[in-house]
């Protein structure tokens, strides 16, 4: 299923869902991002084959002040501002406040700001992030990228190709 913290790529009817378990800090992921990402979405997903489930497993405070940040978007801005932020890492991850790097990145006009600062205090916002993360762990996810695809993790950086014959193959 989709927890309210993912990020949805495609159709709920796709034949199969892929699972991307991704920290926003993470090199591997921004190079799966920058390399991959849009193929696979092209060739897979834009096609019906399958669903694109981003799903966020923060390795620091920094990734996880950014999940949080992301989830606090409504859902139809959240995959730019993920791809916004993987395409950045050194720009807010090493910033004395990471938080308010990612938010003055991603929170957008004035009163939409107001609300997802106020959803980024909220505990319950972190708490899904953290349901998210224990899916992962308890899924078997112990490094990012990870890819879940029918119940089987694929640790590690992706071409389009390579996740593309696993979706083939299921």
């Amino acid at each position: 299923g989709v927890l309210p913290s993912d990020v949805v790529y495609g159709d709920e009817a796709a034949p199969v869902t892929v699972y991307e378990f991704a920290s926003l800090t993470c090199g591997f992921c921004a190079r799966f991002h920058a390399e991959s990402h849009q193929d696979f979405l092209d060739g897979w997903v834009e096609t019906g084959k399958a669903r694109l489930v981003f799903r966020h497993f923060p390795l620091d405070s920094a990734a996880l002040a950014a999940a949080k940040a992301v989830s606090c978007l409504p859902h139809g801005e959240r995959a730019d501002a993920v791809s916004k932020l993987l395409g950045d890492t050194r720009g807010w991850a090493g910033h004395p406040q990471p938080a308010e790097a990612v938010l003055s990145r991603v929170s957008g006009p004035a009163r939409q700001a107001r609300d997802v600062r106020a959803c980024f205090a909220d505990g319950a916002t972190e708490a899904q992030v953290m349901e998210a993360l224990m899916t992962g762990r308890r899924a078997g996810v112990s490094a990012t990228p990870s890819f879940i695809v029918n119940g089987r993790v694929y640790a590690g950086f992706m071409s389009a190709d390579a996740l593309g014959r696993i979706v083939a193959a299921a």
